[in-house]
């Protein structure tokens, strides 16, 4: 269904944000953020859930290949500028890897596609408004059907992100959803994962959005994450990524 909507839609933008509306079909222990840096369109992962070696990065590489494909499927043109990134040392089998998506690199410090706007702008051969609608509705019933609506960890992570007033605690996380505090930790449990792996994954993506707005200084950031210093910020992003904020950008 989520591949229906997305060839129904008007440009790739448009597939874009469908795709990350409605990514937990495909998967859900990873979430996707997508955004417009620059000239880029920008899709970043991050692991909701605890996974260790080598399943981590098995995960990381069928989401990047299922989504890459879906990118390339809409905008073939596109394959050959659309860089691809995974935060792993390259494995014995890289250079196949290479083959199937000719942008790949390893050793980057986030899991990342990255897409020239322009490309993503045009518009596609099989828009059809009509469609699109169907393939919605169909998307939907199938968030009914997993019950994914009623995941406690989906309806925090729509509460993360920067504000004003910083990440919320747990205690006031519960409130903002009138969840008892026991129950809010124990459901997330429940789920696999934690209200401060939730922040945490918050954070990074976040840090990452941040960082590449040339703007905004490494302490400006270290303030708006709501780090008590940039130090701070500091050593979590090398947590993240094994590499420092400014190297990074």
């Amino acid at each position: 269904s989520l591949g229906q909507a997305a060839l129904a839609c008007d440009t790739g933008r448009d597939a874009l944000e469908l795709f990350q509306r409605y990514w937990r079909l495909i998967s859900r222990g990873i979430q996707i953020d997508v955004s417009l840096n620059g000239n880029l369109y920008v899709a970043t992962f991050t692991l909701l859930f605890p996974l260790v070696e080598p399943l981590r990065h098995i995960v990381f590489e069928l989401a990047i290949a299922s989504f890459y494909r879906a990118v390339i499927g809409l905008v073939p043109h596109a394959a050959e500028q659309t860089e691809v990134w995974l935060d792993v040392p390259e494995p014995s089998y890289g250079s196949r890897l290479r083959d199937r998506i000719p942008g790949l690199s390893f050793g980057k410090p986030i899991v990342q596609i990255r897409c020239p706007a322009s490309f993503m702008d045009a518009p596609l051969p099989m828009a059809s408004p009509a469609g699109r609608l169907t393939a919605i509705e169909k998307c939907n019933a199938e968030e009914r059907l997993l019950k994914l609506e009623g995941k406690v960890s989906f309806l925090v992570q729509k509460k993360l992100g920067i504000a004003s007033a910083g990440f919320p605690s747990l205690n006031e996380m519960a409130n903002q959803l009138n969840i008892p505090v026991r129950s809010l930790r124990r459901q997330l449990t429940e789920e696999g994962t934690k209200y401060s792996i939730l922040v945490n994954s918050a954070r990074h993506r976040d840090a990452i959005k941040l960082l590449e707005n040339p703007a905004l200084d490494v302490a400006e950031i270290a303030d708006q994450l709501w780090y008590t210093d940039s130090a701070n910020f500091i050593r979590a992003f090398r947590r993240w990524t094994k590499i420092t904020p400014s190297k990074y950008r």
